[in-house]
């Protein structure tokens, strides 16, 4: 299309973008009387620019062709294209219609979308852009773009393409009706950047990246539709020296400044179409608002547009993804993330808690995140101040405690100053110190500078026990443990509150590598020792009495286990007040006890009312996880499906967030998942959860571990699941 009609043909449609449409056929006449085929063009043009859709994949305007002219449906419905037969129409536009087709040879069944261009587009230059589109998707392989199938023209010559069915919703929309958590959205998003950096390194620029063009099908995954419009870098396609024409096909509420201007479009531009496309599907509106089609106030509008964060639409959103959306929607190219992979990248890093490049990070913030990150490892030393605080002092006798006050606190503040110089990113060359590595460091340190200090070895050995414990290393946190409660009564005066709490830990250890026989053992002694230390109605009495029902719980012997549970609730409800998430544990147990029992009622009422308990502590406690994981087992064996999975999914993304990936929490909520999954008889998606729950078992635990033998059994049935007629 020569450049002079080009210009015409614009300036024609934003005159008549003015009109109210009843108008445009009369204005038409009276600014280009006569020309029928220009008439067209500018009336199928104006039919989609009063919505956000491409060219391609909205409602036809009628106005194209006159009154008397058939639909797109009632054109080709029941007529055969290639090796395909139309069923019916999926969405029309100004240059194009796609329609739902079938094989129709006889070879196999396929359900496919065809693309076929408007007769009347008799232009080179729009044709030229629709067979740029065939070779660009050819040359894409992705498992989140549409695939092309197949291609070629119909009888009369209109070129088609012939696509991936996509039965799906676009994305907004699907975040909305699943009302996605933020973290489940930017897994979504990692996806689509990815695809799209596929595209970018095949030299492919989409440049109409929005949620029309982003459906996310029935298993959740996305696909990327209509590259029609894309910029291909490539020099035998037109290439980097192809310039845009006058009349941009773009999306301008999703469109780059630079896009909009007509400037040089490159990967930038998707980087910031993506930005608008997140930000919408999180806070439910986009960034900014466009109150008219017209380009130098569509210029004006970007160049004015004040992007407040999306947090401050939905207040769950976290700071760091603020910054990372904001950095996308740099108006400026050079200021945006410099590709697909950079941004993806910083959603890694935002998923794992790690430091994101869209924070220009000072300490204050690196320091804060670092935190953030090893949580269980700061709560371990906080541990270790408070054990030193009120360990050490009664463990030392009355007569030496002001003597061997200033030397133990002296070796404490060493062996504290040692331990952040471990964790030291810094120090150790690289950003990421394995928290594993800074604890065993710490042991390393405990017994080579304290051995004949057998007091404040035994209080760091039994703090740091019981941070591998919570950090799911039971078998590292089982030998701390056992040196500690070794070291402790080979004394002469153990310290009663410290070897209960040593025990108690040693004992959590063995039930949850499996000996329950061990762990029966060390409980005893622990409860006998809080009871002569503390008194039979004590706090420390009712952790053992509910701790060491626990363990007969697990060996099947529920009378003994009901014994012992009903008798740490009794002391529970009697000296702490009803809201203390300790009756919320007890509460639990009781409540698997009466699962156990195929008392679902029951179970179902206890663990609601743990829940309750455990809410008030707010949403960053691993115990507020544990409530919803219990509930959803408990909905699982009532068989209400959807509301279990709703809970164990709450479950699993705290624990991401609170625990990290490779905690044994993680995989056992992950487990829980699939066996929902695998109960509803999606089997598919039960085994992918078993195998990602084995991957996080199987880089901590060996395989005799319970969770690991558990896990495998449950993988293996999920691949080789009930065949129908087995299924009776």
């Amino acid at each position: 299309m020569e450049s002079s009609h080009w210009e015409r043909l614009e300036q024609l449609f934003h005159q008549l973008s003015e009109l109210p449409p009843e108008q445009w056929r009369a204005k038409l006449e009276e600014l280009a009387p006569g020309d029928s085929k220009l008439h067209a063009e500018v009336l199928s043009l104006l039919g989609g620019a009063g919505d956000t859709a491409s060219f391609l994949d909205k409602p036809a305007a009628t106005l194209f062709s006159g009154p008397d002219a058939p639909s797109p449906e009632e054109e080709w419905k029941g007529q055969r294209v290639g090796a395909y037969r139309i069923d019916g129409l999926i969405s029309s536009g100004g240059m194009g219609s796609v329609f739902l087709a079938s094989r129709d040879d006889d070879a196999y069944q396929q359900q496919v979308a065809i693309k076929i261009v408007r007769a009347e587009w008799s232009g080179e230059g729009l044709l030229d852009r629709f067979l740029t589109e065939r070779q660009t998707l050819a040359g894409l392989d992705h498992p989140n773009i549409a695939k092309l199938l197949d291609g070629g023209a119909t009888e009369d010559g209109r070129p088609y393409l012939v696509m991936e069915y996509v039965d799906g919703v676009p994305l907004d929309q699907y975040c909305r009706e699943h009302q996605l958590s933020w973290r489940q959205a930017v897994a979504l998003f990692r996806k689509i950047c990815q695809a799209v950096a596929h595209a970018h390194r095949n030299l492919v620029v989409h440049r109409d990246l929005k949620p029309q063009n982003i459906l996310v099908n029935t298993k959740g995954e996305p696909k990327l539709l209509d590259f029609g419009i894309s910029k291909v870098l490539d020099p035998d396609l037109g290439g980097a020296g192809a310039t845009l024409s006058p009349l941009r096909l773009l999306t301008p509420e999703y469109a780059s400044p630079e896009q909009v201007r007509g400037q040089l479009v490159t990967t930038a531009s998707d980087v910031y179409s993506i930005g608008v496309v997140c930000f919408e599907a999180l806070a439910g509106d986009r960034p900014y608002q466009m109150q008219t089609r017209v380009q130098h106030e569509i210029e004006r509008a970007l160049d004015s547009a004040k992007v407040a964060p999306p947090s401050s639409l939905r207040a769950d959103i976290p700071r760091d993804l603020d910054a990372i959306l904001l950095k996308c929607l740099r108006p400026e190219p050079e200021a945006r993330y410099a590709g697909m992979a950079e941004l993806d990248e910083d959603l890694r890093c935002l998923e794992r808690g790690l430091p994101v490049a869209a924070r220009q990070g000072n300490f204050a913030y690196l320091t804060a995140r670092y935190l953030r990150r090893y949580r269980a490892l700061v709560a371990g030393i906080a541990a270790i101040l408070i054990a030193i605080t009120l360990g050490v002092t009664s463990t030392l006798n009355q007569a030496r405690i002001a003597a061997e006050r200033g030397r133990t606190a002296q070796r404490v503040s060493q062996f504290l100053v040692r331990l952040f110089h471990n964790a030291d990113p810094w120090e150790q060359g690289g950003e990421d110190v394995p928290v594993r590595r800074i604890l065993d460091l710490g042991v390393e340190e405990i017994m080579l500078t304290l051995q004949d200090e057998p007091a404040e070895r035994s209080v760091l050995l039994r703090t740091l026990g019981e941070v591998y414990l919570n950090l799911g290393d039971e078998n590292q946190a089982m030998a701390l443990l056992g040196e500690a409660e070794k070291l402790l009564s080979e004394g002469r005066r153990p310290d009663p509150e410290l070897l209960g709490d040593t025990l108690h830990h040693l004992g959590v250890a063995m039930r949850k590598i499996g000996d329950l026989t061990g762990a029966s053992d060390v409980q005893r002694r622990a409860l006998a020792t809080r009871r002569d230390a503390f008194g039979e109605e004590s706090k420390e009495a009712a952790s053992s009495w509910n701790t060491l029902g626990l363990v007969y719980h697990l060996n099947g012997e529920f009378e003994m286990a009901e014994e012992h549970y009903n008798r740490a609730l009794e002391l529970r409800r009697k000296l702490l007040l009803p809201s203390h998430h300790d009756i919320a544990t007890t509460l639990s147990n009781l409540a698997s006890l009466a699962l156990a029992r195929e008392d679902t009622e029951e179970a179902l009422q206890l663990f609601r009312d743990a829940l309750s308990i455990q809410e008030q502590r707010g949403s960053d406690h691993p115990d507020l996880a544990t409530a919803h994981n219990n509930l959803g087992k408990g909905l699982q064996a009532a068989e209400e499906y959807s509301a279990a999975f709703a809970e164990l999914s709450i479950a699993l993304e705290m624990r991401l967030e609170l625990l990290g990936e490779d905690h044994p929490h993680v995989a056992g909520s992950l487990s829980n998942l699939g066996s929902v999954e695998y109960d509803r008889g999606n089997y598919p998606a039960a085994e992918a959860a078993f195998a990602r729950a084995l991957t996080v078992v199987q880089r901590r635990l060996p395989n005799d571990h319970p969770l690991v033998e558990t896990i495998l059994y449950n993988l293996d049935a999920a691949r080789n699941p009930p065949k129908e007629d087995d299924q009776g």
